[in-house]
């Protein structure tokens, strides 16, 4: 499981969660109505490969944030 703060500048608007492998293939992806600017999303990634991973994160509009973690 990792854990994803959202820091936003709105208050409510649609979010978005896309996780890729390193070869750019889209392993995970969720959207959802966000309510509250600040947030901790829970995402399971338990079946995931170990590997590394990039996490796209878009919580306004025009605006995409980029993580990277590694699962063991």
């Amino acid at each position: 499981t990792i854990y994803i703060k959202i820091d936003a500048v709105t208050h409510r608007n649609q979010t978005s969660i896309r996780i890729y492998d390193m070869s750019g293939v889209l392993v995970y992806k969720e959207e959802y109505l966000r309510t509250q600017p600040v947030e901790v999303r829970q995402v399971d990634v338990s079946r995931l490969l170990a590997g590394t991973y990039v996490v796209m994160v878009g919580a306004d509009i025009n605006s995409e944030i980029a993580l990277k973690f590694i699962k063991q």
